[in-house]
């Protein structure tokens, strides 16, 4: 799907969502993150809020807790109105 999608596309960000899900599903945290920070630079709003919120659990169950902090940070600084904001702030 992605090779099929210009770059851009609306769904560009889900489907990296999707595929890191995957990836740490499967054990490789390494990719996961990867993904999730691509889709966290998605144009998709949605898609990177959340990508952005799954990157710092990621990080955090990993034990990178000042990283995770950094992002869930970031979260409510890009979007402080949103859902991830408040999510990102508890």
């Amino acid at each position: 799907l992605l090779a099929r999608l210009p770059k851009g596309h609306p769904l560009e960000g889900l489907a990296l969502l999707g595929l890191a899900e995957n990836a740490s599903a499967s054990g490789d945290q390494k990719l996961a993150l990867e993904r999730l920070k691509a889709a966290g630079a998605s144009s998709s709003a949605y898609a990177a809020e959340l990508a952005l919120l799954l990157e710092a659990r990621e990080l955090a169950e990993s034990g990178k807790i000042g990283e995770a902090r950094r992002v869930y940070e970031s979260v409510a600084a890009e979007f402080p109105e949103s859902l991830a904001a408040r999510i990102a702030r508890s």
